[in-house]
């Protein structure tokens, strides 16, 4: 009784706090990606586009089917007024903290509440909430935590209505984002911190869901390489340096929890061919912390360890052990970490919460920490939060913070040509293709710019360049032996 009294207090300030983080948030226009997920997504118009996103896998940018199903939702209730997009966004992001309150606190962890605090108004979770396409974050988020919650209410009744609810509840999950594959095996880790082991019960209990995870996770991984097209970039890493990869993300994605700042849209992408052995000191430190929190788990209890591991288990999808399109930019982004940053988030709540209860006799001390806190993430939030205003501010914060990202160049390059800035567009996408000569849209941006500028044999020298990184659209080759046939008249 007393919990729901806690949380009948709490969940109102989580959605207030939510929105006044994000308030800028709701100003904001359609960024990148955008356009392939909303405005220019002809499967979001009519109902036979509806039925296309649920029986033709490629039909849209990925096999989420039911977060394009809300986006079909909203276009038809809301059109591209992106007000609407952001409003759902937003609203979903704090339901998340507040299930994120609910399920720390019927796993009886202090500082539950807390941690739902630290989690909607955290700065590494702007990009999440901030870019319209991110829906698939925010509302795969809310199944997995209300699954995860369901599942706790079988485990305790038994009922099966309660695992068949956690099921379908899960399956939307994975329908959103499929990232949401690892919740099976946070259910074991759950058994295993509440009662220091694995029944062949809940083992049995779990079995089902991993069966849908590795059914409806197969398919997504199928679409993703054999009609996105993640398999043909030039991702073949060897088993070494995607251990390399996965460790320095590990303790990448922790940093910028425990210091936000800077916070990049494309971070820069390190090396890891060949191997430069000095980083084999990323992975042997996450088996060194963790054999720590094995080691102490006398002391300290099971879930130092548990949350842990269900950061790295829930980030695991995103570490580099299956190739993504982004890894051809950058091994990381902060929204691969929204579920992940629960584990570290409610350990730092713990720990926060244990050294506050040791100023009982002076509550002014514990307010204006809390305060201090609050206000220094509050602060952060509201100046990032400036660069999703729309594509212009995203590109040149980005290539102010990480001068060297192709893409970043790339898109300056498309916003300065369709301002009719063609001589600066030239240098910002000749730029691009120096970092990275791989970008097919990049040499067809150039070629179209360097038409426009009449420099008619370099532009035919980017068409065939653009033909030979596998370009094969019938209208982009018309084009060409149009200016081809231009440049041969005397």
């Amino acid at each position: 009784m007393e919990q729901r009294r806690t949380a009948a207090r709490l969940w109102p300030l989580i959605f207030v706090a939510t929105l006044l983080v994000y308030a800028s948030v709701l100003r904001g226009g359609f960024l990148w990606d955008d356009d392939a997920y909303v405005w220019n997504n002809a499967t979001l118009r009519s109902l036979h586009g509806l039925s296309r996103i649920w029986f033709e896998p490629g039909a849209v940018e990925q096999y989420y089917p039911l977060t394009y199903t809300v986006f079909w939702v909203e276009y038809h209730l809301w059109g591209l007024n992106t007000l609407g997009y952001h409003l759902v966004n937003v609203l979903l992001h704090a339901l998340d903290a507040v299930l994120i309150g609910l399920t720390l606190t019927r796993l009886r962890l202090r500082g539950a509440w807390l941690a739902a605090f630290l989690f909607a108004v955290h700065p590494v979770h702007l990009e999440s909430v901030a870019w319209i396409t991110e829906l698939k974050n925010v509302l795969s988020g809310f199944f997995y935590l209300t699954a995860l919650l369901a599942y706790l209410d079988f485990e305790e009744n038994r009922a099966p209505s309660r695992k068949i609810l956690a099921l379908a509840l899960f399956t939307c999950a994975l329908f959103s984002k499929s990232v949401a594959c690892t919740l099976p095996v946070v259910l074991l880790l759950v058994a295993w911190a509440r009662r220091g082991r694995v029944t062949r019960r809940e083992a049995l209990d779990a079995a089902p869901f991993f069966g849908i995870a590795l059914l409806i996770g197969g398919l997504t991984l199928w679409v993703e390489k054999a009609i996105i097209g993640s398999s043909g970039l030039d991702l073949a890493f060897s088993p070494a340096a995607r251990v390399l990869i996965a460790g320095r993300a590990l303790w990448f994605y922790l940093g910028k929890l425990l210091w936000p700042s800077p916070l990049v849209f494309i971070y820069p992408l390190w090396s890891v061919e060949p191997l430069p052995w000095a980083q084999s000191a990323f992975p042997a430190a996450v088996l060194a912390a963790l054999a720590l929190l094995w080691r102490a788990r006398a002391r300290w209890g099971r879930w130092p360890l548990a949350a842990a591991l269900f950061f790295a288990v829930t980030l695991a999808p995103a570490l580099g052990f299956v190739s993504i399109y982004t890894m051809h930019f950058s091994f990381v982004a902060d929204h691969f970490q929204y579920l992940a940053s629960v584990g570290p988030i409610a350990a730092f709540a713990a720990l926060l919460t244990l050294g506050l209860e040791r100023l009982s006799g002076r509550p002014w001390v514990r307010g204006a920490l809390l305060a201090l806190l609050f206000v220094n993430l509050g602060l952060v939030d509201l100046s990032e939060a400036r660069k999703y205003r729309n594509d212009a501010e995203l590109w040149l914060d980005t290539l102010a913070k990480n001068p060297d990202c192709a893409m970043a160049h790339h898109n300056v390059g498309v916003l300065l040509a369709r301002r009719g800035d063609l001589a600066q567009a030239a240098a910002e996408l000749e730029s691009a293709s120096r970092l990275d000569a791989t970008l097919v849209q990049n040499q067809l941006a150039l070629a179209y710019v360097l038409t426009r500028l009449g420099r008619t044999d370099e532009a035919l020298d980017r068409y065939r360049r653009a033909f030979a990184l596998g370009a094969s659209d019938p209208q982009i080759r018309g084009d060409y032996d149009a200016l081809l046939k231009r440049s041969a008249r005397p």
